[in-house]
């Protein structure tokens, strides 16, 4: 095959509306799989909310990459081990929560299979409850309540909002941080240089191949880099403009089967 790798944004993208992966798309990835074909399902969303989707694709067993958190964290299905592991250091902590609460956003991190949140009662936090299946723990102090590692922090807030929030975001922790959004609503914090095209890159350098061997699927603003990246990048009918703009290729949407029409039509051929 022309290109080894295929990196699959989840929502918006592999997931229908309903968030869930249809029968011909199971199939088409099936077949990719059999024909050598490497998956890597990189979101924005944390690993527990990735690995359920992993095992229903079997990459446990036919081998697969969980590209969490933007980029943030990498696991190999088959080895069952994370192989990187990028994350935000402690001293971004309170200029963070500080900044959310400034602009009087949601805010969340993640522990396990907890939202450690803010305010359990905002939609938005319970939207990302609802995609993840993750339980909610909200916590009168943020900081004092963060003792572990954290690869993200997600911000959360009406689009209007929330894209104020970004421009100003970037301003503040443009030197320090990488500021994204996933969604009009989410808008992704993560360890400076962390994104879905460089994480890409390093992971299939690791076989020895180049981006040429990538293609790429997806639909919103964090998956423009990989798209950029990709030797061939494939942007979902329903794709934010942006996206279509810097693709090869503009496929159905993913209520309409996009991702396994361009592995039926395209990749395997």
């Amino acid at each position: 095959m022309q290109y080894n790798f295929l990196a699959l944004d989840l929502d918006g993208t592999l997931t229908n509306s309903q968030k869930e992966i249809t029968y011909a798309t199971k199939i088409a990835i099936r077949k990719y799989q059999n024909a050598g074909g490497i998956i890597v399902l990189a979101s924005g969303r944390p690993d527990y909310g990735i690995l359920p989707i992993a095992r229903v694709l079997e990459l446990n067993d036919k081998g697969g990459y969980v590209m969490a958190y933007n980029g943030a964290k990498v696991i190999d299905c088959k080895a069952k081990e994370t192989i990187y592991n990028s994350v935000i250091s402690p001293v971004y902590f309170n200029p963070i929560i500080n900044f959310a609460n400034t602009y009087g956003v949601g805010i969340i991190t993640y522990k396990d299979n907890y939202l450690i949140v803010n305010d359990e009662n905002n939609k938005f936090i319970r939207e990302e409850q609802r995609i993840n299946k993750m339980n909610i723990h909200q916590v009168d102090n943020l900081f004092d309540s963060i003792n572990f590692p954290v690869n993200k922090f997600l911000l959360v807030g009406e689009e209007n909002h929330i894209k104020v929030v970004e421009e100003n975001a970037k301003l503040e922790f443009q030197n320090s941080l990488s500021i994204c959004r996933s969604a009009p609503f989410f808008l992704e914090i993560t360890p400076k240089g962390v994104d879905k095209g460089k994480t890409l890159k390093w992971l299939i350098q690791r076989f020895d191949y180049n981006t040429d061997h990538l293609a790429a699927c997806g639909d919103s603003y964090n998956d423009l880099t990989m798209l950029e990246t990709a030797g061939y990048g494939i942007a979902m009918g329903n794709a934010q403009q942006c996206v279509k703009d810097v693709a090869s290729i503009i496929v159905p949407t993913n209520d309409n089967d996009g991702v396994a029409w361009v592995i039926e039509n395209k990749l395997l051929k």
